[in-house]
């Protein structure tokens, strides 16, 4: 298959991100509850709002559903106070205050102006027969919600993947079921719902030894999902007008050895890459740091992103006004 490289226009929203985060205070790895996070879409823009976030993404796991209510709550807010800012790359220079009343309004009314939002997804891809996560962006919603007929696709393997675990962990002696655990999903059934069953039945004390004993790579009840590769991947983010940011890398073991991160990432930029998630939460200084040189070796943008997933996976705050990565 051959890559579609991205546009001119969509090769500016790399730069935009790559120019946002070196400023910092922003966060482009969110996950709401219509994935595997914990709280809603719209609770997530209101808490990025207090935080005073400059920028944030909405990236949940295979879906752009939760994009739809993140925006519309915006639109609002936006509609409320007009010179607060958008994501649309014709806006992006030029909000300036018209008078100090409305400087006034926006400030009492917010603490902060509305921060930039991007539209986003986290694909999960193959790489070199590893599972990879590919981070999609995209200026407007519009844009994202191309990629739906390529998530329905992904959707069907993972509604597959559910249902084989399911029949395992009840082969393990657990009364579960897909109508039980489609009572806890806001959208689509996940692994964190199988967790939650658990936690609810008192079979483990929380989420993480959900994982660790049942439903992550080692644990008895864990089967993997067939993957589109990453360049279809990013060949259907391109085509619908986003920019593909390959995520967290220190997750992969890439970075343990210097040389084995530029050669995954050069091996990548055939694919369609177009940036690189050097900024992770769970990243130590090391690997930032790795990530960052390979990055500007191969001229490539970088983001930031906590991976934030609420209540579901503690331990792990999303990024607050002040935050910097440089």
């Amino acid at each position: 298959m051959s890559e579609k490289p991205a546009s001119a226009i969509s090769q500016n929203l790399a730069c935009r991100i790559d120019q946002l985060t070196r400023e910092g205070s922003v966060d482009f790895h969110l996950h709401s509850s219509f994935s595997d996070g914990s709280e809603t879409p719209q609770t997530i823009v209101k808490l990025m709002i207090g935080a005073g976030l400059r920028a944030f993404a909405l990236t949940d796991h295979d879906t752009t559903k939760g994009i739809v209510q993140a925006a519309a709550l915006l639109e609002k807010l936006s509609a409320a106070a007009p010179l607060l800012h958008t994501a649309s790359p014709d806006r992006l220079d030029r909000e300036k205050p018209r008078s100090d009343l409305h400087t006034c309004f926006r400030e009492t009314i917010f603490p902060s102006s509305l921060p930039l939002f991007f539209p986003g997804v986290e694909l999960s891809c193959e790489f070199e027969g590893q599972e990879v996560h590919v981070l999609a962006y995209f200026w407007k919603k519009e844009a994202a919600f191309k990629l739906r007929p390529y998530l329905r696709t992904l959707g069907r393997s993972r509604e597959k993947r559910n249902r084989q675990m399911i029949e395992r962990l009840r082969e393990l002696g657990f009364a579960i079921s897909m109508e039980e655990l489609r009572s806890l999903a806001e959208n689509k059934v996940g692994r964190v719902h199988m967790g939650q069953w658990l936690i609810k039945h008192g079979a483990v004390q929380d989420m993480s030894e959900a994982f660790e004993r049942y439903l992550g790579r080692d644990g008895l009840a864990y089967i993997p999902r067939e993957r589109q590769s990453v360049a279809e991947s990013i060949q259907h983010v391109h085509e619908a007008g986003g920019v593909a940011f390959i995520a967290h890398p220190h997750e992969y073991g890439w970075c343990e050895e210097n040389s084995l991160l530029r050669e995954k990432i050069e091996r990548l930029l055939p694919c369609g890459l177009d940036g690189i998630e050097a900024f992770h939460s769970q990243a130590s200084p090391e690997a930032r740091a790795l990530a960052l040189a390979v990055a500007e070796q191969f001229s490539l943008p970088v983001c930031a992103g906590s991976d934030w997933h609420g209540s579901n996976r503690p331990g792990r705050d999303f990024y607050k006004k002040g935050t910097t990565f440089l």
